[in-house]
């Protein structure tokens, strides 16, 4: 892309968009949005990451949604690079990969995996259905973790962590390293 795309209306992706710039217009994606260098910019007033939507971000790339991404029932596949979902979202699809991933909010109820690296999360997370670190992975999480009706498992050989305080205790498996920094509960 490498520019910015403004106009009155709404873009619906149902191809290819690659690279960094700014879409100043509503955006769903139906298609693949793939970003490894710099950042790409959806500004619209709705912005939503369909079910045959995904966004692929390599190192050294970011996609950032200021307004918030509203819902992800697509993927989100980090291969190093950062998902800044601005105001919050919704996840009823995948997250998966390793990198850092930001909003004010993720409600997850679909799935969240962090596999293959070391991975950030700067929002505060309500999990209601499966997160999982995994593949000898380091994740940490810096805001407050409520899981208290979905899992957040820590697969042997990886490791998590919470600076923010944590609900939903019993909810928290696996055979891998926990350490609560913030505080935690059964809630």
């Amino acid at each position: 892309l490498g520019a910015v795309l403004t106009g009155g209306g709404s873009l619906l992706n149902r191809g290819v968009i690659t690279g960094p710039g700014t879409i100043d217009l509503s955006f769903n994606n139906n298609g693949t949005v793939r970003v490894s260098n710099g950042e790409l910019i959806l500004a619209g007033a709705v912005t939503a990451n369909t079910s045959n939507g995904t966004f692929n971000i390599g190192s050294g790339g970011t996609i950032t949604v200021p307004n918030g991404l509203g819902l992800n029932v697509g993927s989100i596949l980090l291969g190093g690079g950062k998902f800044d979902g601005g105001t919050g979202f919704v996840n009823a699809g995948t997250i998966s990969g390793r990198g850092s991933v930001s909003a004010d909010t993720v409600s997850n109820a679909g799935t969240i995996i962090f596999s293959g690296g070391t991975s950030d999360f700067f929002a505060q997370l309500t999990n209601s259905n499966r997160t999982t670190v995994t593949g000898n992975s380091l994740a940490t999480f810096y805001s407050p973790v409520a899981t208290t009706t979905g899992t957040l498992s820590v697969n042997l050989g990886s490791s998590s962590v919470y600076l923010g305080a944590v609900t939903g205790l019993g909810h928290i498996t696996g055979a891998g390293v926990k350490d609560f920094e913030g505080g935690a509960s059964n809630g």
